[in-house]
């Protein structure tokens, strides 16, 4: 993990401990990189524990984030993904939301780490705090 992947309040381990990421610790992190190859700094998987803790509802395929923004209604699916290494969550989000079911998913990536998540939400403009 470098650094330059890391925004100030993504989750990560940092000496074993999880940390909320801010301007200081990205020092510690880039110094990590350059003496100790980066042993210390180590990304938090990705879980459906997680996922769950966070608001992530399943439809018995997918898990699943309705979240409102200042405009409409959307969502946000992840369909676990076995054979990445490791192994991740495919990203995909509707374009058009329906009762019964989403029509035309755009698929936006794997995500692997909680931080990717938290990118993920930038990304979409979804202001939700993430849970560990």
């Amino acid at each position: 993990m470098k650094a330059e992947d890391l925004m100030i309040g993504d989750w990560v381990n940092l000496y074993d401990s999880p940390i909320k990421i801010n301007i200081d610790d990205l020092g510690v992190i880039e110094r990590d990189e350059t003496y100790d190859k980066g042993v210390h700094c180590k990304p938090i998987p990705l879980t459906e524990e997680i996922l769950k803790k966070n608001g992530f509802k399943t439809d018995g395929k997918n898990l699943i984030l309705h979240y409102k923004d200042n405009i409409h209604e959307s969502a946000l699916y992840l369909s676990e993904m076995y054979m990445a290494d490791p192994p991740g969550y495919v990203t995909g989000t509707p374009n058009l939301l329906t009762k019964e079911r989403p029509c035309n998913i755009d698929v936006f990536g794997v995500i692997h780490y909680v931080h990717d998540l938290q990118h993920l939400y930038k990304f979409r403009k979804i202001k939700k705090e993430i849970v560990l």
